[in-house]
């Protein structure tokens, strides 16, 4: 009873004290009853007599078990719970014993104690049964959730997998993870790597994997402190950078997510070398088609849009103070321009100097090539000649 009751203070002494007081006092008793009857004996019939040890055995245990009832159904009054059933418990099969132990005096040929004993463990034992399935259906209804959990997780993950190649899974708290890599097109989760702490491991992990160009930008994007500020105002944050795998460059994402309860962290690593093939295929598209629209449809030479972008690039270059204009200019001379070509380009080269020494006026190079009908098959070969002159010429200007 005792150890049912888990009673290890000052009371639970007394009562295992007076217990033990009572079987030593039997024990002797008994002894002493081989040589001197006190307890029982048997007539010349053999019938069994009963003697005043005896009664006073009964009586001891009764009072015995009277105290103890008393005591833990009033015990069991302030207490709630399982202490508190076990406390009725333990009061019921004393006031059973107490019962039969005063049947057993008024009916001494009959094994009326030994039913007690019976009948006083049952009780125990339906209080220990009850408990018992109540604490079954706890650990089934815990073990249900935590199951519940786990398939949800996994079906979150694999979930993810579809979208994701690798995916880590950190603990918020002390940064202990597990990583699941994708190994189909089912976005079936096999686990790969685990380990106590997720931010120590990446500075190993960093320069094995990730792109020299990127390395720091990774580090920073997966500083712990960093996450926290991050994800303290926005669901996600992600990052586009690039890896390094069998020799080949890479382009991946990451996106970093918390669990709804904050208590990990969900990391998942991408593939997007196929998105940024398209994207560069699609600007080179796009730059195509703008500078398609820069150009007259039937002479190809640039139009008035093309015209009003240098206007606006010219205009935002004087706005912020610049001295000097960042673009080339071709001329085609015609007429009067092309006979009188060399006296025009020695007055506009004479003009440059005496701007360059006095620092009033615009600076520019200037180079000029005429086109050789017998060895010119293409402008491109005119416009390199004039290019080099120009280079000359500017080499010229920096001279003095």
């Amino acid at each position: 009873m005792l150890s049912y009751l888990n009673q290890r203070g000052l009371r639970g002494k007394i009562l295992l004290g007076s217990v033990w007081s009572l079987f030593t006092l039997a024990l002797v008793c008994l002894a002493i009853n081989f040589f001197h009857p006190c307890i029982f004996s048997f007539d010349e019939r053999h019938e069994y007599v009963t003697g005043p040890g005896r009664h006073l055995a009964f009586v001891f245990q009764i009072v015995l078990y009277v105290a103890a009832s008393i005591y833990t159904l009033y015990a069991g009054r302030k207490l709630s719970g399982e202490q508190r059933s076990r406390h009725v418990a333990v009061g019921l099969t004393c006031i059973v014993m107490e019962l039969f132990s005063v049947w057993q005096i008024l009916q001494p040929q009959h094994p009326i104690y030994a039913m007690g004993l019976i009948v006083g463990i049952c009780v125990i034992h339906s209080f220990v049964e009850a408990r018992e399935r109540k604490e079954k259906e706890i650990y089934k209804s815990a073990r249900r959730e935590d199951q519940k959990k786990r398939v949800t997780f996994t079906q979150i993950a694999e979930a993810l997998a579809a979208n994701y190649d690798v995916i880590y899974y950190v603990d918020a708290k002390d940064a202990s993870y597990i990583s699941y890599e994708c190994r189909n097109i089912y976005g079936k989760l096999d686990a790969k790597k685990s380990g106590d702490d997720f931010f120590a491991d990446l500075q190993n992990d960093i320069p094995k994997v990730v792109h020299k160009g990127d390395r720091d930008l990774v580090g920073d994007f997966l500083d712990k402190d960093h996450l926290i500020s991050a994800l303290a105002s926005q669901k996600n944050c992600g990052l586009d950078y690039r890896i390094v795998a069998s020799g080949k460059t890479h382009y991946v994402r990451m996106t970093v997510q918390k669990t709804d309860d904050g208590s990990h962290y969900i990391i998942g690593v991408e593939n997007i070398d196929e998105e940024i093939k398209r994207e560069k295929q699609h600007l080179k598209a796009l730059n195509i088609e703008k500078e398609l629209a820069r150009r007259d449809e039937l002479t190809g030479v640039k139009n008035k849009t093309a015209y009003n972008e240098l206007e606006r690039s010219v205009q935002a270059n004087i706005d912020n103070g610049m001295d000097y204009l960042p673009f080339g200019l071709v001329v085609f001379l015609r007429g009067s321009d092309y006979v009188n070509k060399e006296s025009l380009m020695k007055s506009l080269r004479a003009q440059v100097l005496e701007n360059h020494r006095s620092g009033f006026g615009p600076v520019l190079a200037s180079g000029m090539a005429e086109y050789l009908p017998k060895k010119d098959t293409l402008v491109a070969e005119i416009f390199d000649r004039a290019d080099k002159e120009m280079y000359k010429n500017k080499k010229t200007i920096k001279a003095g």
